[in-house]
Protein backbone atom coordinates (compact mmCIF):
# COMPACT_ATOMS: atom_id res chain seq x y z
CA UNK A 1 0.00 0.00 0.00
CA UNK A 2 1.51 3.05 -0.99
CA UNK A 3 2.24 6.32 1.35
CA UNK A 4 0.95 9.38 0.57
CA UNK A 5 2.64 12.69 0.90
CA UNK A 6 1.86 16.24 0.95
CA UNK A 7 3.59 17.86 -1.59
CA UNK A 8 1.82 21.28 -1.92
CA UNK A 9 -0.72 23.51 0.30
CA UNK A 10 -3.34 26.12 -0.96
CA UNK A 11 -4.91 28.63 1.12
CA UNK A 12 -8.17 28.51 -1.38
CA UNK A 13 -9.76 24.92 -2.98
CA UNK A 14 -10.09 26.16 -6.63
CA UNK A 15 -6.49 26.67 -6.56
CA UNK A 16 -6.08 22.83 -5.19
CA UNK A 17 -8.71 21.68 -7.70
CA UNK A 18 -6.49 23.45 -10.55
CA UNK A 19 -3.20 21.81 -9.45
CA UNK A 20 -4.98 18.49 -9.15
CA UNK A 21 -6.10 18.55 -12.36
CA UNK A 22 -2.87 19.23 -14.19
CA UNK A 23 -1.58 16.42 -12.16
CA UNK A 24 -4.34 14.14 -12.85
CA UNK A 25 -4.02 15.09 -16.83
CA UNK A 26 -0.36 13.43 -16.34
CA UNK A 27 -1.70 10.19 -15.78
CA UNK A 28 -0.82 11.43 -11.65
CA UNK A 29 -3.27 10.21 -9.34
CA UNK A 30 -4.26 13.15 -6.22
CA UNK A 31 -5.97 13.24 -3.35
CA UNK A 32 -7.15 16.43 -1.18
CA UNK A 33 -7.33 16.48 2.24
CA UNK A 34 -9.12 19.48 4.67
CA UNK A 35 -10.95 20.83 1.59
CA UNK A 36 -14.44 20.69 2.98
CA UNK A 37 -12.87 22.23 6.68
CA UNK A 38 -11.86 24.92 4.52
CA UNK A 39 -14.68 25.56 2.21
CA UNK A 40 -16.59 25.78 5.99
CA UNK A 41 -14.65 28.17 6.80
CA UNK A 42 -11.99 29.94 4.78
CA UNK A 43 -10.09 31.18 8.17
CA UNK A 44 -9.05 27.99 8.89
CA UNK A 45 -6.89 27.73 6.08
CA UNK A 46 -3.81 28.99 7.85
CA UNK A 47 -4.41 27.04 11.30
CA UNK A 48 -4.72 24.00 9.68
CA UNK A 49 -2.31 24.14 6.80
CA UNK A 50 -4.45 25.30 3.85
CA UNK A 51 -5.64 22.55 1.65
CA UNK A 52 -3.03 19.68 1.10
CA UNK A 53 -2.26 18.19 -2.34
CA UNK A 54 -1.21 14.74 -1.95
CA UNK A 55 0.43 12.06 -4.70
CA UNK A 56 1.35 8.31 -3.67
CA UNK A 57 4.73 7.85 -2.75
CA UNK A 58 5.98 6.48 -6.24
CA UNK A 59 4.77 9.11 -7.94
CA UNK A 60 6.28 12.00 -5.82
CA UNK A 61 9.27 12.86 -8.35
CA UNK A 62 7.15 13.06 -11.05
CA UNK A 63 4.43 15.01 -9.52
CA UNK A 64 7.21 17.82 -8.18
CA UNK A 65 8.50 17.84 -11.38
CA UNK A 66 5.50 18.80 -13.06
CA UNK A 67 4.15 21.20 -10.50
CA UNK A 68 7.82 22.82 -11.18
CA UNK A 69 7.25 23.44 -14.52
CA UNK A 70 3.93 24.69 -14.11
CA UNK A 71 5.08 27.40 -11.82
CA UNK A 72 3.42 25.75 -8.69
CA UNK A 73 6.53 25.33 -7.03
CA UNK A 74 10.20 27.17 -7.44
CA UNK A 75 12.31 24.11 -7.01
CA UNK A 76 12.21 20.27 -7.25
CA UNK A 77 11.41 19.75 -3.31
CA UNK A 78 13.52 16.91 -2.93
CA UNK A 79 14.95 17.19 0.55
CA UNK A 80 11.96 18.06 2.50
CA UNK A 81 10.23 14.90 0.33
CA UNK A 82 12.99 12.70 1.58
CA UNK A 83 13.00 13.22 4.83
CA UNK A 84 8.73 13.40 4.71
CA UNK A 85 9.26 9.77 3.39
CA UNK A 86 11.81 8.68 5.77
CA UNK A 87 9.49 9.98 8.73
CA UNK A 88 6.38 8.51 8.10
CA UNK A 89 7.98 5.24 7.17
CA UNK A 90 9.85 5.49 10.58
CA UNK A 91 6.93 6.31 12.51
CA UNK A 92 3.97 4.90 11.24
CA UNK A 93 4.56 1.43 12.59
CA UNK A 94 4.49 3.04 15.89
CA UNK A 95 2.49 2.24 18.87
CA UNK A 96 0.04 5.02 19.28
CA UNK A 97 2.74 7.40 17.51
CA UNK A 98 2.14 5.85 14.01
CA UNK A 99 -1.81 6.33 14.29
CA UNK A 100 -2.02 10.14 13.71
CA UNK A 101 -1.66 12.07 10.27
CA UNK A 102 1.78 13.00 9.71
CA UNK A 103 1.86 16.11 10.60
CA UNK A 104 0.37 15.57 14.00
CA UNK A 105 3.40 12.97 14.19
CA UNK A 106 6.01 15.70 13.44
CA UNK A 107 4.97 17.45 15.97
CA UNK A 108 4.45 14.78 18.74
CA UNK A 109 8.26 13.93 17.98
CA UNK A 110 9.51 17.30 17.90
CA UNK A 111 7.49 17.14 21.58
CA UNK A 112 9.12 14.11 22.80
CA UNK A 113 12.53 15.42 21.93
CA UNK A 114 12.07 18.58 23.23
CA UNK A 115 11.04 16.98 26.15
CA UNK A 116 14.21 14.81 26.40
CA UNK A 117 16.50 18.09 26.49
CA UNK A 118 15.06 19.59 28.84
CA UNK A 119 15.42 16.98 31.26
CA UNK A 120 19.19 16.46 30.46
CA UNK A 121 19.38 20.39 30.88
CA UNK A 122 17.79 20.02 34.53
CA UNK A 123 20.26 17.31 34.84
CA UNK A 124 23.22 18.84 33.54
CA UNK A 125 22.50 21.63 35.97
CA UNK A 126 22.29 19.60 39.11
CA UNK A 127 24.52 20.64 41.25
CA UNK A 128 27.87 17.67 41.76
CA UNK A 129 28.46 15.79 45.21
CA UNK A 130 32.04 18.38 44.97
CA UNK A 131 29.75 20.87 44.79
CA UNK A 132 27.16 20.29 47.73
CA UNK A 133 30.63 19.31 50.08
CA UNK A 134 31.91 23.03 49.13
CA UNK A 135 29.21 24.66 48.88
CA UNK A 136 28.95 25.56 53.18
CA UNK A 137 30.30 24.30 56.28
CA UNK A 138 28.43 21.42 58.00
CA UNK A 139 28.33 22.02 61.22
CA UNK A 140 28.06 18.56 63.31
CA UNK A 141 25.56 16.89 64.76
CA UNK A 142 27.38 13.88 66.35
CA UNK A 143 30.47 11.94 65.79
CA UNK A 144 30.50 8.02 66.80
CA UNK A 145 33.82 6.14 66.48
CA UNK A 146 32.83 2.95 66.39
CA UNK A 147 29.90 2.76 68.44
CA UNK A 148 30.76 5.61 70.81
CA UNK A 149 30.50 9.07 70.98
CA UNK A 150 33.42 11.14 70.54
CA UNK A 151 33.43 14.52 71.38
CA UNK A 152 35.72 17.06 69.43
CA UNK A 153 38.29 19.48 71.31
CA UNK A 154 38.02 17.73 74.88
CA UNK A 155 37.91 13.90 76.14
CA UNK A 156 34.48 13.71 77.56
CA UNK A 157 32.44 10.83 76.71
CA UNK A 158 29.36 12.77 75.83
CA UNK A 159 28.79 15.53 72.47
CA UNK A 160 26.34 17.59 71.26
CA UNK A 161 26.42 20.58 69.05
CA UNK A 162 25.91 24.21 70.29
CA UNK A 163 22.81 24.71 67.29
CA UNK A 164 23.13 28.46 68.42
CA UNK A 165 26.63 29.20 66.88
CA UNK A 166 27.66 25.96 65.72
CA UNK A 167 31.45 25.47 67.42
CA UNK A 168 31.87 22.32 66.25
CA UNK A 169 32.22 22.55 62.01
CA UNK A 170 33.31 21.16 58.70
CA UNK A 171 35.00 22.62 55.89
CA UNK A 172 36.13 21.34 52.57
CA UNK A 173 37.58 23.50 50.49
CA UNK A 174 37.96 23.27 46.54
CA UNK A 175 41.29 23.34 46.76
CA UNK A 176 41.60 19.22 48.06
CA UNK A 177 41.58 20.34 51.88
CA UNK A 178 39.19 19.80 54.46
CA UNK A 179 39.28 20.90 57.80
CA UNK A 180 37.91 19.13 60.94
CA UNK A 181 37.15 20.04 64.54
CA UNK A 182 40.62 18.49 66.04
CA UNK A 183 40.63 15.91 69.13
CA UNK A 184 42.27 18.02 71.87
CA UNK A 185 43.21 20.86 69.63
CA UNK A 186 42.16 23.57 67.38
CA UNK A 187 41.31 22.14 64.20
CA UNK A 188 42.67 18.87 62.11
CA UNK A 189 43.69 19.28 58.45
CA UNK A 190 43.73 16.70 55.88
CA UNK A 191 43.14 16.20 52.18
CA UNK A 192 40.11 14.76 49.74
CA UNK A 193 39.03 13.41 46.97
CA UNK A 194 36.06 11.81 45.27
CA UNK A 195 36.66 9.25 43.15
CA UNK A 196 33.70 6.28 42.20
CA UNK A 197 31.38 7.60 44.37
CA UNK A 198 33.21 7.39 47.81
CA UNK A 199 35.09 10.08 49.14
CA UNK A 200 38.49 9.54 50.60
CA UNK A 201 40.08 11.59 53.38
CA UNK A 202 43.56 11.47 53.50
CA UNK A 203 46.82 12.48 55.47
CA UNK A 204 48.45 13.81 52.35
CA UNK A 205 47.02 15.08 49.07
CA UNK A 206 47.03 12.37 46.41
CA UNK A 207 46.42 12.99 42.93
CA UNK A 208 46.56 9.61 41.54
CA UNK A 209 42.99 7.78 42.39
CA UNK A 210 44.69 4.42 41.57
CA UNK A 211 47.47 4.90 43.90
CA UNK A 212 45.09 6.22 46.68
CA UNK A 213 42.87 3.13 46.93
CA UNK A 214 45.57 1.08 46.87
CA UNK A 215 47.86 2.85 49.56
CA UNK A 216 45.26 4.36 51.56
CA UNK A 217 45.63 2.33 54.70
CA UNK A 218 49.72 2.73 54.62
CA UNK A 219 48.56 6.45 54.51
CA UNK A 220 46.15 6.16 57.30
CA UNK A 221 49.03 4.00 59.45
CA UNK A 222 51.93 6.28 59.36
CA UNK A 223 49.67 9.09 60.25
CA UNK A 224 50.20 9.05 64.01
CA UNK A 225 48.27 11.45 65.27
CA UNK A 226 44.85 11.26 67.81
CA UNK A 227 42.74 12.91 64.44
CA UNK A 228 43.46 10.04 62.23
CA UNK A 229 40.07 9.17 63.38
CA UNK A 230 39.13 11.00 59.98
CA UNK A 231 40.83 9.07 57.87
CA UNK A 232 39.51 6.82 55.60
CA UNK A 233 36.70 6.06 52.85
CA UNK A 234 33.59 7.48 53.16
CA UNK A 235 30.04 6.57 51.77
CA UNK A 236 28.56 10.17 51.52
CA UNK A 237 24.83 11.07 51.76
CA UNK A 238 23.54 14.64 51.01
CA UNK A 239 19.95 15.41 51.20
CA UNK A 240 18.04 18.50 52.40
CA UNK A 241 21.36 20.47 53.33
CA UNK A 242 21.94 17.43 56.00
CA UNK A 243 24.90 15.23 55.61
CA UNK A 244 25.75 11.92 56.50
CA UNK A 245 29.07 10.51 55.80
CA UNK A 246 30.42 7.02 57.06
CA UNK A 247 33.56 4.65 57.03
CA UNK A 248 34.55 1.49 58.35
CA UNK A 249 34.99 3.25 61.42
CA UNK A 250 33.39 6.66 62.00
CA UNK A 251 30.20 8.35 61.37
CA UNK A 252 29.57 11.67 60.83
CA UNK A 253 26.13 13.52 61.23
CA UNK A 254 25.33 17.04 60.33
CA UNK A 255 23.75 19.79 58.80
CA UNK A 256 24.27 22.99 56.46
CA UNK A 257 25.60 25.88 58.78
CA UNK A 258 23.69 28.10 57.26
CA UNK A 259 20.40 26.16 58.71
CA UNK A 260 21.81 27.03 61.87
CA UNK A 261 19.36 30.01 63.59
Amino acid sequence: MDNWIVILSFTYPHEAHIAKSKLESEGIEVKLRDELTVQVNNFYANAIGGVKLMVSDPDYKKAAKILQESGYIPEQPDGPGRFLVWFDKATSKLPLIGRPSIELRLVVVAALIIGVIAIIGVLLSLPSMSDKLTGDGWCIDSLLYKGQKLSPYTSSAGFDSNYDNCMETIYFENNGIVRFPGINKYNYTAYWKLSHDSLYVTPEMVYDSYFLEKNLQTLIKNDSSANSVYLGVYSVKIENYRIRMQSDRLIIIGKASFLIN
